[in-house]
């Protein structure tokens, strides 16, 4: 009897070893040292009395201990003093408190106002001085009105939207 256990143990450490050391391991995603990886990520932080912003997101990099989120598949709810704007974008990065870009066929809609980029969008959002500007053939459009331009300046502050490049406007009436 002693010797069927003997051989029964020594089988059950030459399985153990087998299953421990298979090449066929489970793949981990590549990230980077001191870098956190999440998955399905929604980022709420208040402005204000009345303000908030929201970033939610399929997959987040963060790194520099949260002072820089790279995005993908991501949302923007920006809200405050009245005003509402929602955007998507396949690429986002925020650097915390100091700037929102987008990447890549940009689209959303500011209170009435939609706009749209085409593939190679690029958006950039000051926090501090609310101010920004958006690339890469962009339409905005409202019920009675379209904008195409290449390029559109924008700050909050002053209240001023400027377009440049070979700007188009079409009317209803």
């Amino acid at each position: 009897m002693g010797k069927y256990i003997q051989i029964l143990f020594g089988l059950i450490v030459i399985i153990l070893i087998v299953v421990f050391n298979r090449e066929e391991k489970v793949p981990l995603p590549k990230v980077e040292k001191n870098t956190l990886l999440l998955k399905k990520m929604t980022l709420k932080e208040n402005i204000g009395d009345d303000g908030f912003y929201e970033l939610t997101t399929d997959k987040a990099y963060v790194y520099d201990n949260y002072k820089v989120i790279d995005m993908d598949n991501c949302s923007v709810i920006f809200q405050d003093k009245g005003n509402t704007l929602k955007a998507k974008s396949l690429k986002c990065k925020i650097y915390n408190n100091v700037k929102l870009e987008m990447f890549n066929k940009i689209k959303g809609n500011f209170n009435e106002y939609s706009f749209a980029s085409g593939d190679e969008g690029y958006l950039v959002y000051f926090f501090d001085n609310e101010s920004g500007f958006a690339n890469g053939n962009l339409q905005i459009s409202s019920n009675t009105s379209k904008v195409y331009s290449e390029s559109v300046y924008f700050d909050k502050k002053l209240n001023i939207v400027e377009f440049k490049g070979a700007v188009e406007v079409e009317y209803e009436y």
